[in-house]
C-alpha cells in the first residue's frame, strides 16, 4: 500500500512540474482554507480556466494545556501532585488537480483528484493521586507490611502519518472578478501508520511496623508499553469538508 502511495505522489509532483513549464498557465489563485472547524491553511492553484493544479498546506491541530492538583495526604503521608501538561500538533500537505464546469456566469462546479498527506503528534504527562493499598499478613496472622500507591503518572507519546487518495467535489460562487467562495467535499481512502509509547511511574510507600509505629520505605515502580498502529481508513463526507476564500492573482 505504501509503495502505491509513493508512486502516486511522484506522478502528481511530476505532472505539476511538467504543467508549470508550459505556456498554458493563465490562472493563479491563492486561498484561505477552513476545514473541520479546527483546521485551517493555505491553498495555491495554477493552470487555465478549465484545469488547475492545486497545492494545499493545512494546520490540522494545535494545543498546549496544563493542570495541577493541590497537596494531599493519606494516613499521615503527604505528597504533592505536579502539573499535567499535554500538547498536540498536526500538519497536512495535499497535491492534486481540479477541472471546472461553468453553471452560470457566477457559479461553477469542479471535480478532481488529490493526494492527501498528514502528520500528527501528541504528548501528555498526567499525574493522579491514588489511595490504593495492599496489606500483608504472615502465617501467624500478624501484620507485616502495608503497600500504599501515593500517585501514578502516565507519559504518553503518539505520532501518526497518513497518506491517501481523495476525490474532489465542489461548487464555487464568484463574488467579483477577484474573489470567490468555494465549498468542497473530499471522499477519501488513506493508509495510516503510527506508534504510541506509554510510560507509567507509580510512587509507592511501604509501611513496616516498628517500635515507633510505622517505618516508611519509598520506591518507584516503572512500566513501559510500545504499540504500533496501522491500517486503512475511509472518509465519505464529514472529515474532509472545506470552505475556501480564494483570490485570483492578476
Amino acid at each position: 500500500m505504501k509503495k502505491y502511495m509513493l508512486i502516486a505522489l511522484s506522478f502528481c509532483v511530476l505532472s505539476i512540474a511538467a504543467f508549470a513549464q508550459r505556456d498554458t498557465i493563465k490562472v493563479r489563485e491563492v486561498g484561505l482554507v477552513f476545514s473541520n472547524i479546527n483546521s485551517f491553511g493555505l491553498c495555491y492553484k495554477f493552470g487555465n480556466e478549465n484545469t488547475l493544479f492545486r497545492i494545499t498546506a493545512l494546520s490540522l491541530t494545535g494545543a498546549n494545556n496544563a493542570a495541577s492538583y493541590n497537596t494531599y495526604s493519606y494516613n499521615g503521608v503527604h505528597d504533592t501532585v505536579p502539573s499535567s501538561p499535554s500538547s498536540s500538533f498536526g500538519v497536512g500537505l495535499n497535491f492534486g488537480f481540479e477541472k471546472r464546469k461553468p453553471i452560470t456566469d457566477r457559479f461553477y462546479f469542479y471535480y478532481g483528484l488529490v493526494l492527501i498527506n498528514s502528520y500528527t503528534e501528541s504528548n501528555s504527562n498526567s499525574t493522579t493521586p491514588s489511595t490504593s493499598f495492599l496489606t500483608y499478613w504472615n502465617a501467624n496472622n500478624v501484620f507485616t507490611v502495608q503497600s500504599v500507591v501515593l500517585n501514578s503518572s502516565n507519559a504518553v507519546n503518539t505520532w501518526n502519518i497518513s497518506s491517501g487518495l481523495g476525490v474532489v467535489l465542489g461548487v464555487a460562487y464568484k463574488l467579483n472578478k477577484s474573489f470567490s467562495i468555494e465549498v468542497e467535499l473530499i471522499p477519501s481512502i488513506s493508509y495510516n501508520y503510527g506508534d504510541s509509547k506509554t510510560t507509567t511511574n507509580s510512587n509507592i510507600v511501604e509501611l513496616y511496623p516498628s517500635g515507633k509505629g510505622y517505618e516508611p520505605q519509598y520506591f518507584l515502580n516503572v512500566t513501559n508499553q510500545d504499540k504500533t498502529n496501522k491500517g486503512i481508513s475511509y472518509s465519505v463526507l464529514n472529515n474532509n469538508a472545506a470552505i475556501t476564500i480564494a483570490y485570483k492573482i492578476k
